[in-house]
């Protein structure tokens, strides 16, 4: 729902990449289709910079930044999202790998849509959707409450963010709400506090 866009150049510079001979259409489609939780991972690992503001006269300013120590990096770090989409690349030269790492993730104004984690408000889409499921999630507890409120994962519940380092503030049982909010409580008193997901 939403999805993500760019100044123009993603659509092009992925097909570059077809008709170049690096990959198939089916890979540089994926890598496209992609691209926003590539980035958003990228920049959670502080492997690209993006800009704090953009307007419609910006130009470059607003572009994404590579932030990578070396070339080297840089290629290790393409040949991990290749892996991770299973992307062949054992035909790939140092300076094509480099090539294609410049395309997705350096120079190029891309935007969030895809209603995925934290970007999910920046799609418009979002505002009539998320409350009209916390609406309907109200009315389940209403009229007939869950029986069964346990926080299901892996073994560890404490490791429910996948990118290793991130904190992930908010996804894990025991996080507190950001704000405080009134629920009832079986007493039947109204109570003012921060929620956890447990």
């Amino acid at each position: 729902v939403g999805g993500g866009g760019s100044d123009g150049g993603c659509d092009c510079a992925f097909d570059d990449l077809t008709s170049s001979g690096l990959m198939n259409k089916t890979h540089s489609t994926t890598l496209k289709m992609n691209m926003f939780g590539t980035l958003k991972n990228l920049w959670r690992d502080y492997r690209i910079n993006t800009p704090h503001y953009c307007s419609l006269d910006s130009g470059d300013d607003c572009d994404i930044k590579c932030n990578f120590d070396s070339e080297g990096e840089m290629i290790e770090e393409m040949g991990i999202v290749l892996g991770m989409y299973e992307i062949p690349m054992g035909h790939m030269t140092d300076k094509e790998m480099k090539e294609v790492a410049e395309e997705m993730f350096c120079n190029h104004k891309y935007w969030p849509g895809d209603h995925l984690e934290a970007a999910s408000p920046a799609e418009a889409s979002f505002w009539p959707i998320h409350p009209t499921l916390d609406r309907l999630l109200q009315f389940k507890e209403i009229v007939q409450p869950f029986t069964v409120k346990d926080w299901d994962g892996d073994d560890d519940n404490s490791k429910t963010c996948t990118t290793e380092g991130s904190q992930c503030k908010g996804h894990n049982p025991y996080d507190l709400t950001f704000w405080k909010t009134v629920t009832k409580e079986s007493s039947g008193l109204y109570k003012i506090g921060y929620k956890s997901n447990q």
